[in-house]
């Protein structure tokens, strides 16, 4: 007997989260999710949303049903999909930016000047 087939349906969050970011750890997922919501509010309020605001989204969007909201999950999928290499780039950025300022920091220009010193 065969392997039964995955469930391709969302019916939470969760599972359209893991449909839509298969690839992504699911905590990475979540962290998505929340830099997705704050960037759209961003937007759509012109300023930085409070913590208020953004449990209030969060909690909207566990509560939505899948099922009965297609539209919305639609509109969820192909903003996170549009959302995720712009939130990838400046990931990949700051990574580099915290690097280079530990490379360039004064106790790695002593450690260099003293490798030079000994070769």
């Amino acid at each position: 007997m065969g392997r039964p087939e995955k469930n391709q349906r969302a019916d939470s969050l969760h599972d359209s989260l893991l449909l839509i970011l298969r690839d992504k750890k699911p905590k990475l997922r979540t962290k998505i999710l929340h830099e997705w919501r704050i960037y759209e509010l961003k937007a759509a309020l012109k300023r930085e949303p409070t913590v208020l605001e953004m449990e209030k989204q969060i909690k909207w969007l566990r509560e939505l049903n899948v099922k009965t909201a297609l539209n919305t999950f639609f509109r969820l999928s192909e903003s996170l999909k549009d959302f995720v290499p712009i939130y990838q780039e400046q990931k990949r950025i700051e990574k580099a930016r915290n690097a280079a300022i530990k490379m360039w920091s004064k106790e790695n220009r002593k450690k260099r000047k003293e490798n030079k010193k000994i070769s």
